[in-house]
């Protein structure tokens, strides 16, 4: 009777497990960015906060501004003098950095593992974190820049941990530019990847190497006219910094910058929870064997996630931060997520990560249909 009754069950994993996932969730993503581009392109009129910005900056061309980046806003000016308006081009922009995003992330995972659903889970785990699934999906166009920047950074790094070139090294710096013209803060990857070479063999090989020479003259050639600006206009710039809230918390720095964690990564936690009990419910141990996944690569991840978590929460108790926006620890948070995915994976067996990948896939759908209907 028990191999009857779990035989349906049986099937419909066997039929997941047959799904050619890189053919289909490919198709599933650009659908469902594209079905968000053009609703919003033709009924969401209202644009607020950072997007405001930009579409003000874009009405000529910058050469730099006060708290965000160039590029994206020049792109913009740019689309408009093809006939594309400022408000359109970001609708579209910011569908097109998250599909981007994930696509980039599988790409980097599938050098972590063979198993392409695990590599899909980690991938679509950053949907999980609060404002991906929410506002970066109807406005800060500027932050799902950012995503898309950081995912090709790490694809970057990725291969670096393989293989070294002079080529890799000229990539390296020109994502790591990439970043830092998305968004100032997203150098903060490229920063606490070199604080772990401390303690991290990886992290080192990659980074402490004549190579990395190349990546930081490009980084800071780019970098350049942007800093010279900021130099140049510097009443200007510390004049946004109210904005930030430093001195002004109503809550320690220390519980600030908790809480910025917990409200952007909760469903990331749950979803390791879940994954977890499933696992004590069926071997009675929460014993984590790596198979099937560089361990090199996947505590090289965890290192990173753990000196970000650390780091942030110490500089925030130093600076007396009122405030720890959860975009602001986007560089943290994306990849606590993807470590967090990776992980929850990792713990199932295998023939239950297809459920998983598919309840994340149904998920992000669900999410997109919700965000137009309210």
């Amino acid at each position: 009777n028990k191999k009857l009754a779990d035989r349906p069950t049986m099937l419909s994993q066997q039929k997941l497990q047959d799904i050619d996932w890189s053919r289909w969730l490919p198709l599933l993503l650009v659908a469902v960015g594209l079905a968000q581009a053009v609703l919003q392109s033709l009924f969401f009129t209202v644009v607020k906060y950072d997007d405001a910005q930009l579409i003000e900056w874009a009405a000529s061309a910058q050469f730099g501004n006060l708290d965000q980046p160039t590029l994206l806003s020049n792109i913009a000016w740019a689309c408009s003098l093809l006939g594309i308006p400022p408000d359109i081009f970001i609708k579209i922009a910011r569908q097109i950095f998250i599909v981007g995003a994930i696509l980039l992330l599988h790409r980097a995972l599938r050098h972590w593992t063979k198993d392409d659903v695990l590599a899909w889970i980690g991938a679509f785990s950053i949907t999980l974190i609060d404002d991906v699934r929410g506002k970066a999906v109807t406005e800060f166009t500027h932050f799902t820049f950012l995503l898309c920047t950081m995912a090709a950074a790490l694809l970057i790094v990725t291969v670096l941990t393989e293989r070294k070139s002079v080529w890799l090294y000229v990539l390296l710096g020109l994502s790591a530019a990439l970043v830092f013209h998305s968004k100032y803060n997203g150098l903060l990857f490229f920063i606490i990847l070199l604080i772990t070479c401390a303690y991290n063999g990886t992290a080192r090989r990659v980074f402490l190497d004549k190579g990395a020479l190349i990546s930081a003259a490009i980084l800071v050639a780019l970098a350049a006219p942007a800093m010279v600006w900021g130099y140049l206009n510097r009443s200007e710039v510390t004049g946004t910094f109210g904005k930030y809230r430093f001195d002004s918390a109503d809550q320690s720095p220390f519980v600030e910058a908790l809480d910025a964690y917990g409200s952007s990564i909760t469903s990331v936690v749950i979803v390791v929870a879940i994954a977890f009990a499933y696992k004590i419910w069926q071997d009675r141990s929460v014993r984590i064997v790596l198979v099937g996944i560089e361990p090199e690569k996947f505590r090289l991840l965890g290192i990173y996630c753990l000196t970000f978590f650390v780091a942030s929460i110490l500089v925030a108790m130093a600076m007396n931060v009122g405030e720890v926006g959860r975009r602001r620890v986007i560089p943290g948070t994306m990849f606590m997520a993807v470590f967090g995915g990776l992980l929850a994976g990792q713990v199932l067996p295998k023939t239950a990560r297809p459920v998983l990948l598919t309840v994340l896939a149904a998920y992000w759908v669900v999410v997109n249909v919700w965000l137009l209907l309210r």
